[in-house]
C-alpha cells in the first residue's frame, strides 16, 4: 500500500511537470524573440 502511494505521488509530480514544460518553452521562446 505504502509503496502504491509513494508511486501514485511520484506520477503526479511528474504530471505537473510535464504540464509546466510548454509553458516554459513559451516563455523561453518569448525571451528568445524579443531578444
Amino acid at each position: 500500500m505504502h509503496r502504491n502511494v509513494q508511486i501514485l505521488g511520484t506520477n503526479e509530480a511528474l504530471d505537473d511537470v510535464w504540464s509546466s514544460i510548454p509553458k516554459l518553452m513559451k516563455l523561453a521562446l518569448m525571451k528568445v524573440t524579443n531578444f
